[in-house]
């Protein structure tokens, strides 16, 4: 996704990837598992591109990690102290409308989430999507048997194109229709 989108914007030069972190379980006292609501926070990875050094889409992977890694109750709570992740929101939005060269793909992981236990009295799902209808999202969710893993992309036309022909996705993945 990452790949196919830069291919398509030449001129970007910082990028950023983020991933939707659930704290319920790195709060203490931990969040009751019966809560309902989202409570979570965006974890940040940016790197600048330069036109010598490719993607190194491990490095990434290890400034993600490293993002949510450190959100443990302390970060948390001193974070959002005196406002402190409502001013971070605000700061990146206006630095966003200044037209800053920066590019944005965002991630998040519904897996392990017992989506296909909710029966609300007509049954259990058969089958899941999110209904998005936002650029460079990747929402991953556990497949219905529970051995795999969907990723639902969301792009521009042009990139879903180009993402669908893209022979490194082949490599780990297959494409089935929509229902």
């Amino acid at each position: 996704m990452m790949t196919v989108t830069r291919e398509n914007e030449a001129g970007q030069q910082i990028s950023a990837a983020t991933i939707a972190v659930d704290l319920r379980r790195r709060l203490k006292p931990p969040v009751p598992e019966q809560s309902i609501g989202n409570i979570f926070q965006v974890a940040i990875a940016n790197w600048l591109e330069n036109e010598s050094s490719a993607l190194n889409y491990n490095s990434l992977a290890g400034k993600l990690d490293e993002s949510i890694r450190k959100m443990n109750d302390e970060y948390i709570r001193k974070f959002h102290a005196g406002g402190g992740y409502f001013n971070f929101i605000k700061r990146s939005g206006k630095e966003a409308m200044k037209g800053s060269n920066m590019m944005v793909f965002s991630f998040s992981s519904w897996c392990k989430f017992p989506f296909y236990e909710a029966d609300f009295g007509w049954g259990k799902p058969i089958r899941l999507s999110p209904a998005l209808q936002l650029n460079r999202v990747s929402i991953f969710l556990d497949t219905a048997d529970g051995e795999g893993i969907e990723a639902w992309i969301s792009l521009s036309k042009e990139d879903m194109v180009m993402f669908e022909q893209h022979p490194g996705i082949f490599t780990y993945a297959s494409f089935s229709p929509s229902i």
